[in-house]
């Protein structure tokens, strides 16, 4: 485990450093965004995310997302002139998820992960869907995550699901960016 968090902390740093060049070359290209679920183009600031997006929620549907986003030029450009520290954190992302997957019937590793600072706020996110959940009883549930990567969120839900007697339905969803561009 103190393998992958180390590893995490190094990519975690590199890309951060590759992102904030990249925002300071590109900032005048910075849009904002109508909602791609309701099309409604008011929002309320939730928090800042990053040094330079925030986390926004739709007026209207209530709908969560990052603003403000690259076009889809200056997107085209970063993730066709990838540095190879993406490469790294997709490799990264691969093993911890295939550990997560060796290991999902080991309570220690769970554990020892779940008080691990970096992976920490997965488990966060994870106990407000399952204390939603609990509070219903006899409905059947189907959880869907947009950009699901290799699915490392999912499994931790999965692994958390299996302590109630619930009927939950866990999908994923990914999808390639010039696929996503022709969608919104």
């Amino acid at each position: 485990m103190e393998r992958f968090i180390e590893k995490k902390k190094k990519i975690t740093h590199k890309l951060s450093n590759i992102a904030k060049e990249f925002y300071k070359k590109y900032e005048s290209n910075l849009v904002s965004r109508e909602c791609f679920i309701c099309g409604d183009k008011t929002f309320t600031f939730l928090n800042k995310s990053h040094e330079f997006y925030n986390t926004v929620k739709c007026n209207k549907c209530l709908s969560k997302r990052i603003e403000p986003i690259f076009n889809e030029e200056i997107l085209t450009i970063f993730y066709e002139d990838r540095d190879c520290a993406f490469k790294e954190s997709n490799n990264y992302r691969k093993e911890m998820t295939k550990s997560l997957f060796e290991n999902y019937n080991n309570k220690e590793y769970y554990k020892k992960l779940k008080n691990e600072i970096k992976f920490g706020h997965y488990f966060q996110k994870m106990e407000k869907v399952i204390d939603y959940i609990k509070k219903h009883d006899g409905e059947t549930f189907n959880i869907l995550e947009v950009g699901c990567s290799y699915g490392l969120t999912l499994l931790i839900l999965n692994k958390m699901l299996k302590d109630i007697n619930k009927n939950v339905n866990i999908y994923g969803m990914i999808f390639m960016f010039e696929k996503l561009f022709s969608i919104i």
